[in-house]
């Protein structure tokens, strides 16, 4: 079945925004500039709609996309560009690098409003947002902490890492016990039991047991949760683990391009996105193994990819 998808870039060079392409049994195709926005570095579609993070004289925020890339409503609120996008009950909730932001918006009659927002700690490097039961786990990369916060933005606890490990981005399972987060700073993978907040197991994600490399991005999770797919921008790779009966690297491969941003399941196809490269592409997965290249479109700047939630 063919499916849409977007990507999201920085508009730093030859990108004017945010581009659509077209996916089936592996091939991508027909990728075209979808809406002229500066800095849309990340994004989500849900419902029919794409939300993506805008910048826009000299402010930054959001803007609602209709599927014809007609834009709905726009908000600007920030300084900076947030780096984390996510859509959850109909609530709008983005994440500040820069400024350390836990933000929420709604959408009240087609118009863009914010409800609240939390500064975790200016230059915190919050990266993104897991929901977990009534909680948001909002990993802070530069303060080497998982920070916890409650519905309405109060930290109520946090999860120490070790210094210099940067936690960025996880995976909750589906049974909600188990956090699988990887660490840019250190490339490393960090098994957290979520009932007692803890640590239980840290493993490399790079050849030869290699760490602190710096720039490990995107996780992924297999659907039958028995692969994790993992990007690296400076080694140009992504990585699987196997996840059972203990977190274990069984393959690094290239990512097919440089500067291996993010990365998106649609099995049994996995899809990267390469920055420097400017090209998205589609590997096909052998019993869950990222194998051969089935396919590779041109996207300037590509940093985020989203697919169509149907």
């Amino acid at each position: 079945m063919k499916k849409v998808g977007y990507a999201g870039t920085y508009t730093e060079k030859e990108s004017k925004g945010i581009y659509s392409f077209e996916f089936e049994d592996g091939i991508l195709s027909n990728a075209k500039l979808f809406a002229e926005i500066r800095n849309p570095k990340y994004l989500c579609v849900d419902q029919d709609r794409i939300y993506a993070l805008a910048d826009h004289q000299g402010s930054s925020g959001i803007v609602v996309l209709d599927k014809e890339g007609k834009e709905i409503s726009s908000l600007y609120y920030e300084n900076k560009t947030s780096c984390f996008i996510t859509v959850k009950d109909h609530m709008i909730y983005t994440v500040n690098y820069h400024e350390g932001t836990v933000s929420q918006l709604c959408m009240n009659s087609d118009q863009l409003q914010l409800t609240n927002q939390t500064c975790i700690r200016n230059n915190a490097g919050s990266h993104q947002i897991m929901f977990w039961k009534d909680l948001m786990l909002v990993p802070c990369l530069l303060l080497d902490r998982l920070m916890i916060l409650n519905m309405q933005g109060t930290v109520v606890s946090e999860l120490v890492f070790p210094d210099g490990t940067g936690p960025r981005h996880g995976v909750i399972t589906h049974d909600q016990k188990t956090l699988y987060l990887v660490s840019e700073l250190s490339n490393e993978l960090f098994t957290i039991d979520l009932a007692s907040m803890k640590i239980k197991r840290q493993i490399s994600i790079l050849a030869d047991g290699l760490t602190h490399v710096k720039d490990t991005a995107a996780i992924r999770m297999s659907s039958d949760e028995h692969y994790l797919y993992i990007s690296t921008r400076t080694q140009d790779i992504i990585s699987t683990v196997k996840i059972q009966p203990q977190t274990e690297l069984i393959q690094t491969i290239s990512s097919g391009g440089q500067h291996p941003r993010d990365i998106l399941l649609s099995e049994p196809y996995l899809l990267v996105g390469n920055r420097f490269t400017n090209n998205l592409v589609s590997m096909n997965l052998k019993n869950g193994i990222p194998a051969e290249i089935q396919s590779s479109i041109t996207i300037p700047e590509i940093v985020s990819i989203a697919m169509e939630d149907k």
